[in-house]
């Protein structure tokens, strides 16, 4: 479930239990589709102008079907064979169906908006061609520089980081293409790292038949107590105590060596207070450093973890290249994205118009 602001916000939760907002706007959307009522809505002036979304995740659809609906010509261009970004790759079926996302991405597309996938705008030649070509560019790629998981793994197999992980789970999983990295299948997975990508990446182990799994947590367990002193679990340590017995998690764990066979395949890890468990496969979902830094030497944008923009602005410092979403801000939630790309589209349709009526 993903979390509801709305809900969080609601006077009613003041007296007794807040108005389930999500649930009821997702019963209505649900019923818009089934029954036929989510049409294609289109502009009847075209405004003469182009734009070009790199990145089709959260904030490069938002962007994108503003602008659309605004009357610009809208090409979104993914370095991935699919669209949908970490909607489509990094975040499990059983939370986001892919079908939830497709069917958002073929509505766009009766509206009018291209989509050119397996196209990787970090290539030189490309960007230069899109900054020519297009009235407008816009960055969405994400925070996908992952962070170390702080131990040497070089030659030792069975180590990736969660998105690398996640990706692959859902190209065997919905695409039918085989990857190099390999499933939980008859593993002791262990997993660095809290949060909502590593619990997606417990749940997923669980679900490829992991012989156990195992969530090392930096921070002590008092740090991750409520109000009553108990420990809250989320979805997937609670599926994990199902099937194991036990919660997940070690608390003020991490990993300080690792051990292979003679063929470098991972057998196990030996953890800071000096314990050794069996480990066929580590996942870091140790969250992430910035943004690709060869997409923004590509159009030649200014950046440090995220690329630079005057404070309140997506403008970067190319003015015709504009950014959103976690390339901007930084690594944050899906709802925090889409809201960065409809802003983003207010700056983008004012440069391009001299004006705008996005707001």
């Amino acid at each position: 479930r993903s979390p509801a602001f709305c809900e969080q916000a609601c006077n009613c939760g003041l007296y007794d239990e807040p108005v389930t907002v999500h649930d009821n706007e997702r019963s209505i959307i649900e019923y818009a589709y089934g029954h036929g009522m989510m049409k294609p809505r289109f502009t009847q002036n075209a405004s003469g102008k182009n734009v070009a979304v790199i990145g089709s995740g959260p904030s490069g659809l938002a962007v994108a079907d503003q602008l659309n609906h605004r009357g610009h010509s809208v090409t979104v261009v993914e370095k991935h064979e699919r669209a949908g970004g970490i909607l489509t790759y990094g975040i499990p079926n059983m939370k986001l169906p892919k079908t939830v996302v497709q069917r958002r991405i073929d509505l766009m597309t009766d509206e009018g908006v291209t989509f050119v996938t397996g196209l990787d705008a970090a290539d030189p030649e490309i960007a230069v061609r899109l900054s020519r070509d297009y009235d407008a560019v816009v960055l969405c790629c994400g925070a996908e520089e992952p962070r170390s998981i702080g131990v040497d793994t070089t030659g030792v197999k069975g180590v990736h980081y969660a998105m690398e992980y996640l990706h692959a789970s859902v190209d065997r999983l919905f695409f039918g293409k085989d990857s190099s990295i390999p499933t939980a299948e008859g593993r002791h997975v262990i997993i660095i790292g809290t949060g909502n990508t590593a619990s997606d990446c417990v749940a997923t182990a669980l679900r490829q038949s992991c012989a156990s799994v195992t969530q090392l947590v930096r921070r002590g367990r008092e740090d991750y107590l409520d109000a009553s002193g108990a420990l809250p679990q989320d979805y997937a340590q609670e599926e994990a105590e199902s099937a194991f017995g036990t919660d997940p998690r070690r608390f003020g764990e991490s990993v300080a060596a690792l051990k292979t066979d003679e063929k470098g395949n991972l057998v196990s890890i030996t953890t800071k207070s000096g314990e050794t468990l069996p480990c066929g496969l580590l996942i870091g979902a140790t969250g992430f450093a910035g943004c690709r830094a060869d997409v923004c030497e590509a159009f030649g944008v200014q950046r440090n973890r995220t690329v630079k923009t005057e404070k309140g602005s997506f403008q970067t410092n190319v003015p015709h290249v504009f950014t959103a979403g976690d390339m901007h801000r930084g690594q944050s939630l899906v709802v925090h994205a889409i809201a960065e790309g409809r802003a983003a589209a207010v700056e983008i349709d004012r440069f391009l118009m001299g004006y705008t009526n996005l707001l």
